[in-house]
């Protein structure tokens, strides 16, 4: 029994989170996203509880098997799916979906095998191949049944596989984009700095995934008679599990420091709630005040609104090649026309109320990251280079960002 309770410890995680998800941050971008991800780990984890529990019948084991073919392939697509929201990189499209298909197929393949086959024949099958192996499973049942064997569980294999990769490529484009997620840890421990929170949710998905890895690499007759090994893993699955879905709490922010994580849930605005420390603001507050501009035209301040939560919401504005022709495709409508609206709205230029944006952002960040170069500063902050950086914000506050940050610890510490 207790066994069965700590087997069950990672699934149940899960179904805590995606119980808590909907009271907490359900108007959060990346709710959605998050809420599929957990499901996903949920029916997988249950499944494979029950793969390594000795409890489990082969009538147990084929339903399992089921629940994995549709939800082991779709995890690392919901994977990526829900970094890029994080990231902000871009909205989902349905081109995107297509990946759906994979596990659908193979779900179905199985299904229509154990209606064919027969249940009970798939059972006897389940129970001889986790048994003696798969050339005992095929001279007991017969060798039409290796079709199954090489649906559900070799062909299966293929498509983990060759998503894996794709996750790896995918965290390769994010260190050529972004650097090193997790270069700023140190400082984050010691409470001298912020963390992307893309870089925390990452670091405990790749803690999951080896760990997932290294169990998936024995056999089920091997998990049976150590129960020792698949315990222990269970267990730090499930803390590491908790720790990603805890960051979860806070993906609609860029950037998070350790006493923000210690001292209470994201559950705010997360315009409101942008990377500053509580203390130590600055007076500026460009993100809050343009969220709250409005035109007095129902049909305008609609597509204002949109605007509003892709470019400071999503903070799209950290992006370096924005441009207002990629922001009007997004909303669906002409360049010209999101530059009138801008020039209306805020009384500057696109190109001036973005990098507004950007010297604003870029004030907090150096508060909160003073060993940071001028470089790692430009490239956190959305500018092509330090001296982009070093131009802008001269030209937006009239002093270099050196000489900023000297003033405003003179003026907070005084």
């Amino acid at each position: 029994m207790i066994n069965a309770f700590i087997l069950l410890l990672p699934a149940s995680v899960c179904l805590f989170w995606l119980l808590l998800y909907p009271l907490t941050i359900s108007k959060a971008g990346t709710f959605k996203s998050l809420m599929f991800l957990t499901a996903a780990l949920c029916l997988f984890l249950l499944a494979d509880s029950c793969y390594a529990s000795p409890l489990s019948t082969p009538h147990t084991l084929r339903i399992t098997s089921l629940i994995t073919q549709l939800a082991g392939p779709s995890i690392i697509p919901l994977i990526i799916i829900y970094m890029r929201r994080i990231g902000n990189d871009s909205e989902l499209k349905h081109i995107h979906l297509v990946w759906t298909l994979i596990p659908i197929i193979l779900f179905t393949g199985e299904l229509i095998m154990d209606i064919v086959y027969g249940n009970e024949n798939i059972e006897n099958y389940l129970a001889d191949f986790y048994a003696y192996g798969v050339d005992v499973a095929d001279k007991n049942s017969g060798y039409l049944y290796r079709n199954y064997y090489l649906w559900a569980v070799v062909g299966f294999r293929i498509v983990m596989a060759f998503e894996v990769l794709l996750l790896l490529l995918n965290f390769l484009l994010l260190l050529k984009h972004r650097g090193l997620p997790l270069r700023y840890l140190p400082a984050f421990l010691y409470r001298k700095g912020n963390i992307q929170v893309l870089g925390l949710s990452y670091a405990t998905l790749s803690i999951l995934f080896v760990l997932s890895l290294v169990k998936m690499a024995f056999l089920r007759t091997f998990l049976l008679k150590h129960q020792w090994f698949p315990m222990t893993v269970s267990i730090i699955i499930a803390i590491v599990l908790f720790l990603f879905n805890y960051f979860g709490l806070f993906s609609v922010r860029r950037t998070l420091s350790l006493n923000q994580m210690k001292n209470r849930f994201s559950f705010d605005d997360p315009v409101k709630k942008t990377d500053s420390v509580q203390k130590k603001a600055p007076a500026r507050d460009i993100l809050s005040m343009a969220m709250m501009k409005t035109t007095g035209d129902k049909e305008t301040d609609i597509l204002l609104n949109k605007f509003q939560r892709i470019v400071i919401s999503q903070q799209m504005f950290l992006q370096p090649q924005l441009t207002v022709t990629y922001i009007a495709d997004r909303l669906g409508t002409n360049k010209t026309y999101i530059s009138k609206l801008v020039n209306s709205t805020y009384k500057m230029p696109f190109p001036d109320f973005i990098n507004s944006l950007r010297i604003d952002y870029a004030q907090r960040y150096i508060i909160n990251h003073r060993d940071a170069t001028q470089a790692e500063v430009a490239k956190a902050c959305g500018f092509t280079s330090a001296s982009a950086l070093n131009n802008t914000f001269k030209k937006v506050t009239g002093m270099t960002p050196k000489i900023w940050l000297a003033t405003y610890d003179r003026k907070h510490n005084s």
